[in-house]
């Protein structure tokens, strides 16, 4: 992944630590916080962290998004399909990144 800006966000990859979201860097610089002390209904740590996992996983889940958006624009429905079931093929690939990006929202 690109560690260019972008203009828009700072780019990825970010990771989770308990309640902070931050650059996954040795100097790890501070994208957001999970404030829960100004809701009425309180979370639990669980749920926090869990938020704080989706967030951290957002530049990954939009990069593989948008790849495989492009690759399912970009083909025709014989090559989507040979491509998505050959592990060497280009849309395996990507279809990978998207599982993955989803297991560290999710967590995993």
């Amino acid at each position: 992944m690109s560690k260019k800006p972008t203009g828009c966000y700072t780019p990825g990859p970010w990771k989770a630590d308990g309640v902070f979201i931050g650059t996954d860097e040795e100097d790890t610089q501070t994208i957001a916080y999970i404030d829960n002390h100004r809701n009425r209904r309180q979370r639990s740590v669980e749920e926090d962290h869990a938020n704080a996992c989706l967030i951290a996983a957002a530049p990954e889940l939009l990069e593989a998004a948008k790849n495989f958006v492009f690759r399912l624009e970009d083909s025709s429905l014989d090559e989507i399909e040979e491509s998505l079931w050959r592990p060497d093929g280009d849309g395996w690939k990507e279809l990978t990144s998207l599982k993955n990006a989803i297991k560290k929202a999710l967590g995993d």
